[in-house]
C-alpha cells in the first residue's frame, strides 16, 4: 500500500509539472513583442523610367509612314514596340521595316496564325525581333561595308551588297527605301520582304501549317511564307 501511495505521489507530481510546462508555453506564446520591435516595411520597387522622347518620336514617325502601317501594327501586337523603346533608351538600333506589300504577300495560313494569341507569342515576337539590329544605327552607306549584324534576339542578320549598290537582307529582302527615318539612336530602312530567323522555321511549319513534328522537316524556300 505504501508503495502504491509513493507511485501515486510521483504521478501527481509529474502531472503537475506537465501542466506547469504547458501553461508556461501558452503564456510565453502570448507574450507581446518588446515595445522596441518594428516590423519591416515593404518598399515597392521603383517604377521603370519613362520612355525616352527619341523612342516615342521614332515610333510616331514609323506609324506616320503610310507604307509602314502594317509593320507598326505588328510591333504593337507583338509588344516589340516596348523592346524597341528599351533599346533606344540605352543604345542604338537599325530597323529593317517591311512595307505593307511585304505583309500582303504572306500566305493566308500564316496571317491567320499570327492573329492568334499563341502565334503572336511564339512566332510574331521572334519575327519582329529579327527586324531590329542592335549595336548601331547604320545608314545605307555604312551598311554597304557590313556583311553581318546582330538582331535583338541574338540571331545573325546577313547582308549583301549587289553590283548596283542594292542591299539585300537575308538574301530575300531588298532595301527599297534606304534611310527612310534617321535619328540620333535609330535608323529605319524599308524592305520589300519579311525576313524569318531560321530558329523559328520549324515552329512556323508545325504551328501555322500543321506539319507534324519531324526531324527531317524541310526548310521552306524563299517566298514560301
Amino acid at each position: 500500500m505504501a508503495q502504491s501511495r509513493v507511485v501515486r505521489s510521483v504521478l501527481l507530481t509529474m502531472a503537475a509539472a506537465a501542466v506547469f510546462i504547458a501553461l508556461a508555453g501558452i503564456v510565453g506564446a502570448q507574450t507581446p513583442a518588446p515595445a522596441s520591435y518594428v516590423p519591416p516595411v515593404y518598399t515597392p520597387p521603383p517604377p521603370p523610367p519613362p520612355p525616352s522622347p527619341a523612342a516615342l518620336a521614332l515610333l510616331a514617325r514609323i506609324q506616320g509612314l503610310g507604307d509602314l502601317s502594317m509593320f507598326s501594327n505588328a510591333l504593337m501586337a507583338s509588344r516589340i514596340n516596348l523592346t524597341l523603346i528599351g533599346i533606344i533608351g540605352g543604345g542604338k538600333v537599325t530597323v529593317f521595316a517591311p512595307n505593307n506589300g511585304a505583309f500582303a504577300m504572306l500566305s493566308p495560313e500564316l496571317k491567320q496564325c499570327l492573329d492568334t494569341q499563341s502565334g503572336k507569342i511564339d512566332v510574331l515576337t521572334q519575327i519582329m525581333l529579327f527586324h531590329l539590329a542592335v549595336g548601331g544605327n547604320y545608314t545605307v552607306a555604312e551598311l554597304k561595308t557590313i556583311s553581318r549584324l546582330t538582331a535583338a534576339s541574338g540571331m545573325p542578320i546577313d547582308l549583301m551588297t549587289l553590283g548596283d549598290g542594292t542591299i539585300m537582307v537575308e538574301g530575300t529582302a531588298r532595301v527599297v527605301v534606304p534611310d527612310a527615318i534617321t535619328g540620333v539612336n535609330a535608323t529605319v530602312h524599308i524592305i520589300n520582304d519579311i525576313i524569318f530567323p531560321e530558329s523559328i522555321l520549324s515552329t512556323v511549319m508545325i504551328q501555322c501549317y500543321n506539319v507534324p513534328p519531324s526531324a527531317s522537316l524541310p526548310v521552306p524556300s524563299a517566298g514560301f511564307f
